[in-house]
């Protein structure tokens, strides 16, 4: 899904886990191509994806204009 991080978590713990898994596919990726001869860089593909779809988590989660509010504070008395 493009369009949002909707199966993703909106916290930090969530972008950390998400980008260590991006991680691990990018090196096993990387040692695929290693172990292949080191032809054409065709991990760069996964890479760019991977890349984006962990940009937008980020986004999503440290954005404050993506932000909902949490729904068990209390307001703030003025």
């Amino acid at each position: 899904m493009l369009g949002g991080c909707r199966q993703y978590g909106n916290t930090h713990r969530d972008f950390v886990a998400h980008a260590q898994r991006a991680g691990g596919i990018v090196l096993l990726c990387m040692a695929i191509w290693a172990f292949t001869g080191f032809g054409s860089f065709w991990p760069v593909w996964v890479l760019l994806f991977l890349g984006l779809r962990l940009a937008n988590h980020a986004r999503h989660v440290y954005s404050r204009s993506w932000q909902e509010p949490e729904l068990d504070e209390e307001p703030v008395p003025r």
